[in-house]
Formats: C-alpha cells, structure tokens, sequence
C-alpha cells in the first residue's frame, strides 16, 4: 500500500518497514556481529550512464530463486565505495542474507571522482543523480518483476532522497545520515 507522508514522500508501507527495520538492525548489531542468514554471491555488472561505464555489485542469496525478491540499490557515502568499503559492503551483504537482491553502485564512475568534498558535490551531484536514475531503469529492466527499494548512506542518503520522491519504480527508500534540499521537495 502506497501512503504520503506530510513531508511528501512516497513510500510502500509494506517494503519500506522490512527494510527499514534490517537497516536499524544491521548498525545496531554493528559489523563486528554480523546477522546470519544465507549465503550470498557477490558478482559484479556495467552498465552505461552518461557514455561511462559503473560498475555494481549484485549480492544475491544462494540457493534462492532471485526473479521475485525485491532489489534493494545501495548507495555509498562521499569517501566512495574502496575507502568505505568493509561499510557499505557489509550492509549490501547484510541485506542479501535476509533475502533481497543487492546492487551496490558505484556512481562516482561517472565522473572519476575518488572522494567527494564540497567542490566535487556541487559539480557532479546532478550527474550522480543521472547515473542513480540510470541505475533504478537498469534494475527494472534486468528484473521486470522485482520491488525496488533505495538505501543511501550520508552523500547517499541525499542521492536516495532525491531518487526517492521523483521515481514511481521506487517502493521505498531509507536515508542514512542524508536529507533532501529545498529545491528537491514535493510541492
């Protein structure tokens, strides 16, 4: 069931909790107990954004038939994914072994950019906005059938906010450490 919230957020009540409660529960339990649920498989896709290729890791449960779980897109903070890795990595992982389909984006491919300070923010936000939006038509075409759900952490958050409000494909977001701007509210 699709709800609005009073800050004009769309979300599914019946995604947006399950994946809000593992992502509480993934930072209380912290990495160092991680949850145990299946065994996952870690791969890793390109695809096009822009004329350049970003690359994602899917994690999948093992074991499972991966056509009807929902995807969850993971989005990394401003260190990226290599220096926040054992974090964000964690989490996509986490996240398969209580049964979604993970993809791990790594939209700073798109501009080259290895850590975002305030500078790389203003002068590629919209275009890691192009490559989030490309990413959510890339995981709808690949599976047709599967909710999607956004999770951002921090840089993230405000990227998944955005997505969040501005995509019919997106069932639910969660925002870590993130917001949205002015100019990216419902009216």
């Amino acid at each position: 069931m699709r709800d609005v919230r009073s800050d004009g957020v769309i979300y599914e009540k019946a995604f947006a909790r399950p994946l809000a409660a593992i992502a509480g529960t993934t930072l209380l339990l912290g990495m160092m107990h991680p949850l145990r649920g299946q065994e996952t498989l870690r791969e890793q896709e390109t695809f096009l954004s822009g004329g350049k290729e970003i690359r994602v890791e899917n994690f999948t449960p093992k074991g499972r038939s991966a056509e009807n779980l929902p995807s969850i897109v993971v989005l990394h903070g401003a260190p990226g994914v290599a220096f926040a890795n054992q974090f964000i990595a964690g989490l996509a992982q986490q996240f398969a072994e209580e049964g979604f389909v993970v993809h791990l984006v790594h939209y700073f491919d798109r501009t080259g950019t290895r850590y975002a300070d305030d500078a790389a923010i203003t002068r590629s936000s919209a275009l890691w906005l192009g490559t989030v939006k490309d990413t959510v038509a890339w995981v709808h075409k690949e599976r047709p059938k599967a909710k999607i759900g956004i999770f951002g952490y921090s840089l993230g958050g405000y990227l998944a906010a955005a997505e969040g409000v501005s995509d019919p494909q997106v069932s639910a977001a969660v925002i870590l450490s993130g917001g949205l701007d002015d100019g990216q509210r419902r009216g």
